[in-house]
């Protein structure tokens, strides 16, 4: 029996797209043990897992410590196989026979903006598989429960036309405004729309809800389904296999959408296309005409803690993604949509 350690990212997306490169290991050792150590808004993704016996969440600590923990946790075990994608340097203490450690080159970001070096133009995904050797990356895998499937089944019957929406992210520069997105949705749903009387179901956490509620609030009340702070990830992701098409901010959220399979479209401004494009085939993007590097100068953008933003400099970042206009949002989804039409014949 081998025992495996796979160490993967807090953020919600990096640890969605590291779900392949798991589903890889255990298909290609599948007696084996596997301990995945991972942040703890994420680690729910993992539990379902064939093979997964244990998940340790990580904590972030100052000065590293978190690392400490997780090796007090893991040096009494002989691995067969560490994975580390997250640089941390854990694998250097801990016996295994082997080890794969993912170079990030998340670091260097600060300098792209002045043009000191240059990143890496491959997806994230496609630079994790490199620690594999593998030319074609694996597709991310979510394990889900029955229980989870059988509420998606109550809150999105089949039979129903159902478009998903992600309008929140983890930062105010990411976010489109609520009241564009609400101008979307009324233009695919209305009569001779695009998805003429779909029902909506949006998706963010409690805390996000006041942010949101206008989108909420004013769509037709038969047609939109509330689940903001109401699932947890897993729940989130077996609601989104049953919808027709996801349009969201950049976020975990949106890679968990393009993870499920249905058509995803992201919207991006201040974060990398490249990098972090939802991956898949019958996925899309819809960007802002400023790039990053025009971005970068908004007031407040450096700044890491939006509490400690001024008032001026979260108006300032609000406004980062005014350039993508609901017209040009709708024009990447009916593109998005006729290439599912013509793919199913």
């Amino acid at each position: 029996m081998q025992n495996i350690l796979f160490i993967t990212s807090s953020r919600i997306g990096d640890a969605v797209l590291s779900t392949g490169l798991l589903d890889y290991l255990i298909k290609l050792h599948p007696h084996s043990r596997i301990t995945v150590a991972v942040g703890r808004i994420p680690a729910e993704l993992f539990q379902s897992f064939p093979n997964v016996n244990r998940v340790l969440t990580i904590d972030k600590r100052k000065f590293g410590l978190h690392w400490l923990s997780v090796w007090k946790k893991c040096f009494g075990t002989k691995w067969s196989i560490v994975v580390d994608l997250r640089s941390g340097g854990i694998s250097t203490f801990l016996r295994s026979e082997s080890s794969f450690i993912f170079r990030s080159q998340r670091r260097a970001r600060k300098y792209i903006i002045f043009g000191a070096r240059q990143l890496s133009k491959n997806h994230r995904l496609e630079e994790m598989a490199k620690i594999f050797n593998l030319r074609k990356p694996p597709n991310p895998k979510i394990f889900v429960s029955e229980k989870d499937c059988e509420y998606a089944k109550n809150i999105i019957p089949k039979k129903d036309l159902v478009l998903a929406f992600g309008p929140t992210a983890n930062w105010i520069a990411k976010k489109w405004r609520t009241e564009r997105f609400l101008q979307l949705a009324q233009k695919l749903i209305r009569k001779n729309g695009l998805f003429e009387e779909s029902k909506i179901v949006i998706f963010g956490l409690e805390n996000e809800r006041e942010s949101i509620g206008e989108l909420i609030n004013s769509l037709p009340k038969g047609q939109v389904i509330d689940l903001v702070g109401k699932v947890n990830l897993r729940t989130a992701y077996a609601c989104l296999e049953r919808c027709k098409l996801f349009v969201g901010n950049d976020s975990g959220l949106m890679h968990l959408a393009a993870a499920s399979g249905i058509p995803t479209i992201g919207l991006f401004g201040p974060s990398r296309i490249e990098h972090y494009r939802p991956w898949g085939e019958f996925t899309g993007v819809a960007s802002t005409k400023k790039t990053l590097e025009e971005l970068s100068g908004y007031d407040g953008f450096k700044v890491k803690n939006t509490e400690a933003l001024s008032g001026d400099q979260k108006l300032s970042l609000e406004s980062i993604m005014d350039s993508l206009s609901v017209n040009e949002v709708e024009k990447v989804i009916r593109n998005l949509w006729k290439k599912v039409k013509e793919s199913s014949g």
